[in-house]
């Protein structure tokens, strides 16, 4: 169970990667990642929709596409949160593992309590992960065929880069 989590959050983490990389597409520029850097899976869909209707590259087809790979992504995103951060205890019957969530306390008389509890398998926690490995491909099959600039390079703080310089310039000289 717990490798099964442990591809949940890899391919979830995956999935945050990409759409940090279709922001950069979808605004033409390698500095998305700057300014969605930190950004959780939420908000990079968001972002990603609030600039998709903007970009006129783009077919009404296609804003339907990202729409609705992020629909599926924000159907994972309650599954993922309890796969990755509940406590996990072995369950009564084979197979069976047991997830508690802290939760926050509703104001509300009729609100959550303090703790979510939940039965999963490793085959429901696998599949969760497989529907992230998709979602991933879907996006990355998207900017491939949809953007001539992808993928946007990498960038470095600017004493970082100085660094790589200095290092490269040292190399190229002979002592």
């Amino acid at each position: 169970m717990l490798a099964a989590i442990g591809r949940v959050a890899g391919e979830s983490a995956i999935v945050d990667d990409l759409l940090r990389e279709l922001y950069c597409c979808l605004i033409g520029s390698p500095f998305g990642r700057v300014i969605a850097s930190g950004d959780d899976s939420s908000a990079l869909g968001r972002s990603c929709l609030k600039v998709l209707r903007y970009n006129y590259s783009l077919t009404d087809d296609h804003v339907k596409e990202i729409v609705s790979i992020t629909k599926r992504l924000d159907k994972l995103r309650s599954s993922r949160n309890l796969l990755v951060h509940a406590v996990w205890k072995r369950g009564t019957k084979p197979g069976e593992h047991v997830a508690v969530l802290s939760r926050r306390v509703s104001e509300k008389a009729s609100g959550m309590g303090t703790h979510q509890v939940a039965v999963w398998t490793h085959a429901e926690a696998e599949a969760v992960a497989d529907e992230y490995a998709s979602c991933a491909d879907l996006l990355e099959a998207f900017m491939e065929q949809n953007f001539h600039e992808y993928p946007h390079p990498d960038l470095y703080q600017r004493k970082v880069w100085a660094g790589f310089t200095a290092a490269i310039e040292g190399l190229a000289t002979p002592s």
